[in-house]
């Protein structure tokens, strides 16, 4: 970079030099060096060189101008056609320099747009794609089992079975399409939340009885602390159940079987309350943890189980919506994960806000 700074001096004093040079060679044709000659070396250094290396070019084009025409005609009484000549120069410098700038920044946010519209369209490439293939996925094994049934006939067990992936391929289904309508309604700004006053526990409750067979089928151990004296908050019961069971789905799919996840619900402060749900798993990796709630961001271990990256964003969102916050933190992959969930407690004077 300094190099390259150094490099447009000398080339505009080359340039002055050069055009020194041209009118001392144009002498016996030209009894006096010409204004336009010297006039265009401070053109080019000010649009190739910047403005610092033209206002040198400036100061020598001036200098060689007197000296030549003082070598010519003895010395020369200084008036008013100097002042303006060097007037012309400078402000020809500045002019050209603020022209060069101009456009230069237009390149540079031409570029810039550019560089984001091929990110954006690489981006809705990627995610078509991830759609996709998320979507197929659970449509291929609602097939292939539909047709394992209907060949099946009244086969009980293989019937129990045929329908259990069904169920269980059509609710995943059915997730993932939620999703997409939450996340489409975020971007909008058309995702709404009923707000009352609630309790927070039994939410939370009726979250891990959701999430319970999961649990159990991967023999994970679940450890809840959820006496408090006080979780009343001013929130929507079903928007938050969404947010919860998000949490623990999340927990549950990178934690290994017969590992642990805990869940405590606690008040820090006498405005506000915590959900901390803390798992034993996968973990994030360091670099990740300030993007994991950004739509479709997935990496490292994320990126083999599958999914949209949308679930973290849309409970971001609703909790922010209900005036809290969520945070994430891990030590790293292999050392789990932790999610702090705080919410404003409902005071007896307030009244809920539709939001």
């Amino acid at each position: 970079m300094r190099a390259r700074g150094l490099l447009r001096y000398v080339i505009a004093i080359s340039s002055v030099a050069l055009v020194s040079l041209i009118t001392v060679l144009l002498h016996p044709v030209m009894p006096l060096p010409g204004t336009p000659l010297f006039l265009a070396a401070v053109m080019f250094s000010a649009w190739y060189c910047g403005l610092g290396a033209s206002l040198l070019s400036t100061a020598l084009a001036a200098i060689s101008f007197d000296y030549i025409r003082q070598a010519w005609s003895g010395f020369p009484e200084y008036g008013i056609k100097d002042v303006l000549r060097l007037g012309l120069f400078v402000g020809t410098a500045l002019f050209i320099t603020l022209l060069n700038q101009l456009r230069e920044r237009m390149l540079s946010n031409e570029q810039m747009a550019r560089s984001q519209a091929e990110e954006a369209s690489r981006l809705k490439n990627e995610f078509l794609a991830m759609v996709s293939h998320e979507l197929r996925t659970p449509l291929d094994a609602i097939t292939g089992w539909a047709k394992v049934l209907a060949d099946a006939g009244t086969d009980g067990e293989i019937a129990d079975r045929a329908l259990a992936a069904i169920r269980q391929n059509g609710e995943s289904l059915s997730h993932l399409i939620n999703d997409l309508l939450d996340a489409s309604q975020t971007v909008t700004g058309h995702l709404h939340i009923d707000v009352r006053r609630i309790q927070l526990r039994p939410v939370i409750e009726e979250a891990l009885e959701t999430m319970q067979p999961e649990i159990e089928s991967k023999g994970i151990h679940l450890e809840t602390s959820l006496d408090v004296t006080v979780d009343t908050v001013l929130g929507d019961p079903d928007r938050l159940k969404q947010v919860f069971c998000n949490i623990l789905g999340n927990a549950v799919k990178f934690t290994p079987e017969g590992g642990r996840i805990e869940v405590v619900l606690r008040r820090v402060l006498a405005s506000s309350i915590h959900l901390i749900i803390r798992d034993n798993g996968a973990g994030i990796k360091q670099d990740s943890l300030p993007l994991i709630f950004e739509r479709f961001h997935q990496s490292g271990v994320a990126e083999t189980y599958g999914g949209l990256g949308l679930g973290l964003p849309i409970v971001r969102h609703l909790v922010e919506l209900h005036e809290g916050k969520v945070e994430a933190y891990s030590s790293g992959e292999g050392r789990g994960a932790t999610f702090t969930i705080e919410l404003p407690l409902a005071s007896e004077s307030e009244r809920p806000a539709i939001a």
